[in-house]
């Protein structure tokens, strides 16, 4: 496909793409494998999970009702076993969770894929219309909090440690306000505590925005973004002592305004600093380059990831930073709107990163959807890093002027394959193929088996729990971390993985995809290698610490000034490599 044709139909996002040019796609839609299993099974329905996420829609077509909501992977009791924690709407226009059905819901894993909801007697209900979830110990105490992005005040939730939240946004001073979105915790400054960084979207009032769509077949459809202001992101300084200073001004955040979507971070350059990459709706995206002097230079532009090749801003959702091609230097993944294609952007040594979205794969196969949720994740343990994502038109009434596209769309599993990527498909009833209005995507190790699991958030429908079931073919292992000098969960810590003749490098945190969090667990897929050699590990403090032969197989849990403190035989299950791609 011409490449032109993104640019040309760019400005038709949401409604006027030419019913012609989507036909030449139309098969892709519905285009499935003979392959007789697929690497994920959805295990929802026999989990004890009834939570069912509603966006409030009553016919306004309020722009928030279409990018909610996300949820995030947390181990709140320590027990280790992942819990999770699903983000809900509210009522419109009152924006109040005005009965059960729209409360937040945490639920705790009790082994073996079963779950109970705890959301009442942990105190998790949450407040207002939700839109995301971060997961960060940023008092250093042991056990993690949550913060939950809101259209309106955000809410950071303390984790007391006994089963239970307490509310302290307040006390803390993290409320924001306005429409935010995504968020992270991370270390910028390098002081042992956890800083919160949060994207905004766009200046928005219930019920002031104009009347869009078709006007003359009486089409009431959601507005463009385009028509509402740009905002800008936050950035909150941990005092150590419960409380954050906003320092979105002298940090030099608030120089720069969009309508940020999805948010990772990584130390892009390799210089030691965590740095902050957002992608942006319909605008250029940020690359936040960290001084490591308290202030940051947005270099979005200069690296090259602002626009698309032609120097178009596209539509971007969830992100990741990752190194797919195991060349040692942290890549970006952006998950973009129809007719515009995945990006993927290959980092040139910290310099600059071009776009081989188009090169290995990614351009063409998903040029069809809007894709939101998505990351980097090894889903086959084979030492290579794969993408997973999810998608889901953001117009409930697509088909009336596109009759080719649905409202709900697949997902999209691409293989690494010598550093190319090709799409993984399931046969009939495969999860990956379902078509579904999909948004957030969480990841990480449900059951502790070493393969990563994936938890999607539908709008208007039950959520997804997806069982990996293509992990047991090749050897994992899973890394805990535990900071002593550094932030307690290590985040921010970059792990330089030998085996074998291979180096992987990778960086713990859990910010990644859209509006989600993610297993703080560093998870390493191993192939055939029966070890890690050796570990190399770079934690925020500055120190180096390596580590030697780490079996595969376990959770290996390593302290930064104990070293491995404990190594527990994950429960790794057989599985029958011909019967899954």
């Amino acid at each position: 496909m011409d490449r032109s044709l993104s640019s040309r139909f760019l400005v038709a996002r949401f409604l006027l793409l030419p019913i012609g040019m989507v036909c030449l796609f139309g098969s892709q839609l519905t285009r499935q494998s003979t392959a007789p299993a697929g690497p994920f099974t959805d295990v929802r329905a026999s989990s004890g999970i009834t939570y069912r996420q509603r966006n409030g829609a009553i016919g306004g077509k309020e722009l928030i009702e279409t990018f909610t909501s996300g949820c995030g992977l947390v181990d709140y009791d320590n027990d280790g076993l992942l819990d999770i924690y699903m983000v809900n709407g509210a009522a419109t226009p009152s924006l109040r969770k005005e009965g059960p059905e729209y409360s937040n819901r945490l639920y705790r894993n009790l082994g073996n894929f079963k779950f109970v909801d705890v959301t009442q007697v942990a105190h998790a209900e949450g407040r207002g219309y939700g839109m995301g979830v971060a997961v960060g110990d940023y008092d250093n105490d042991g056990f993690p909090d949550l913060y939950i992005t809101s259209f309106g005040q955000n809410q950071l939730l303390h984790n007391r440690g006994d089963g239970t939240f307490e509310d302290v946004t307040e006390k803390a001073g993290v409320g924001g306000g306005g429409w935010s979105t995504s968020a992270a915790f991370f270390d910028y400054d390098r002081d042992g505590y956890l800083d919160l960084f949060v994207a905004r979207y766009v200046v928005y009032e219930l019920g002031k925005h104009p009347r869009c769509g078709d006007q003359k077949r009486s089409l009431f459809s959601y507005c463009l973004p385009d028509l509402f202001q740009p905002m800008t992101d936050l950035l909150f300084h941990n005092n150590h002592d419960g409380t954050f200073t906003d320092v979105s001004h002298t940090a030099g955040i608030d120089r720069a305004r969009g309508r940020g979507l999805g948010v990772t971070v990584g130390d892009y350059d390799g210089d030691g600093w965590q740095d902050i990459f957002v992608a942006n709706d319909r605008g250029r995206n940020f690359l936040f380059h960290n001084k490591g002097d308290g202030t940051f230079e947005e270099v979005g532009l200069p690296a090259g990831i602002a626009y698309s090749m032609d120097g178009v801003a596209r539509a971007g959702m969830g992100t990741d930073f990752g190194d797919y091609d195991q060349d040692g230097w942290l890549d970006i993944l952006v998950n973009d709107f129809e007719t515009e294609g995945t990006a993927l952007f290959h980092n040139l040594k910290g310099q600059f990163f071009t776009d081989v979205g188009g090169e290995v794969g990614l351009r063409d196969a998903s040029y069809p959807y809007v894709v939101f949720g998505g990351k980097f994740v090894d889903y086959d343990n084979d030492g290579f890093l794969d993408i997973f994502a999810v998608s889901g038109h953001t117009q409930d009434d697509i088909t009336a002027y596109k009759p080719d596209i649905t409202y709900p769309e697949p997902k999209l599993l691409f293989r690494n394959v010598g550093g190319r990527f090709r799409r993984v498909e399931d046969g009939p009833g495969g999860v990956l193929g379902r078509l579904k209005v999909s948004r957030g995507a969480a990841f990480g190790d449900l059951d502790n088996d070493g393969s990563v699991d994936v938890v999607v958030n539908d709008t208007n429908d039950f959520p997804e729990i997806l069982r990996n079931m293509a992990g047991g073919k090749n050897k994992s292992l899973l890394i805990k971390l535990v900071g002593t000098n550094s932030n307690r969960d290590g985040i921010g810590t970059r792990l330089e993985v030998h085996y074998g003749n291979h180096v992987q490098i990778l960086e713990a945190k859990s910010a990644a995809s859209y509006f989600a969090a993610n297993d703080l667990r560093v998870h390493v897929g191993l192939g055939t290698s029966p070890q890690v050699d050796v570990l190399v590990l770079h934690w925020p403090s500055g120190r180096a610490q390596t580590v030697r032969n780490l079996a595969a197989g376990y959770l290996h849990v390593i302290s930064e000034d104990r070293g491995v403190i404990s190594s527990t035989k994950l429960t790794v299950k057989p599985t029958d490599a011909s019967n899954v791609p």
